[in-house]
């Protein structure tokens, strides 16, 4: 396996393992700095809300990451979008808000042959328009907090396979959350996961049509899954390369 040093974008694996998230009680040095540019955050979210339509929903934030013997431990807590639109908006600002994503490898298998999708993203999403990306992926919201304080990350990587896909949940058969990488350009980490399915590609492709995301998908041969990287690193969005790249580092 080559090794893609920083998976482009500085975007790279922090741990591979059995991952688990938690969410801890509030930060009180992320409190107090938040409520300090209250004003600012507002100003700025009023703005981009405005102009680009966005929703404040409450998003899951790192605040530490420890890896014991094959086990990942995340701890973080939920803060509103708009404090860490605000920080991106700014570059001068740094409110310690890390998002953790989830996103996942999907293996299929179709016939004797496993594959793994790609999808083409469209000219009209807001970045990497026409770029490679692994499926599913999306936000850590409240909806996967449970009363024990445990994040149920992989119920959420499950619905956004059916958005994604447009396949009912059930034909996932496993799913199995493995590392944790991280883009440094947008400051956000992600969970990996592998999803496993039995479905003919016909009908996979057949469902993306009617994708407003992506154009349709790709499906690249399980084995031959590292030459496809470094043959279209160019064109692979910094997170699925650090996934795929951490993938193949623990088979």
């Amino acid at each position: 396996m080559q090794n893609f040093k920083t998976y482009k974008e500085n975007c790279k694996i922090i741990a591979i393992g059995d991952v688990h998230l938690f969410e801890s009680p509030k930060d009180k040095k992320t409190e107090r700095v938040l409520a300090k540019n209250k004003n600012l955050i507002e100003e700025i979210w009023e703005k981009a809300s405005r102009e680009e339509g966005l929703f404040n929903e409450d998003i899951f934030s790192c605040l530490d990451i420890k890896e014991t013997r094959g086990r990942i431990e995340v701890r973080g807590n939920f803060v509103g979008y708009k404090n860490f639109l605000a920080q991106r908006k700014r570059l001068d600002l740094d409110f310690g808000i890390r998002p953790i994503g989830v996103s996942g490898i999907t293996i299929v298998k179709d016939g004797n042959t496993d594959y793994v999708i790609f999808a083409k993203r469209t000219p009209s999403v807001n970045e990497y328009q026409e770029s490679l990306e692994l499926i599913p992926s999306g936000s850590i919201d409240r909806a996967c907090a449970r009363k024990d304080k445990m994040i149920d990350y992989k119920t959420k990587v499950l619905s956004e396979f059916s958005e994604e896909t447009g396949l009912p949940a059930e034909y996932v058969e496993n799913i199995d959350g493995f590392a944790v990488v991280f883009d440094a350009n947008h400051k956000v980490y992600d969970v990996c996961c592998t999803l496993s399915i039995t479905c003919k590609r016909e009908l996979i492709a057949e469902k993306f049509k009617n994708s407003k995301e992506y154009q349709s998908p790709i499906f690249v041969p399980l084995d031959t899954l590292d030459a496809f990287l470094k043959t279209n690193a160019k064109i692979i969005i910094p997170t699925s390369m650090a996934l795929a790249c951490a993938f193949l580092q623990k088979k």
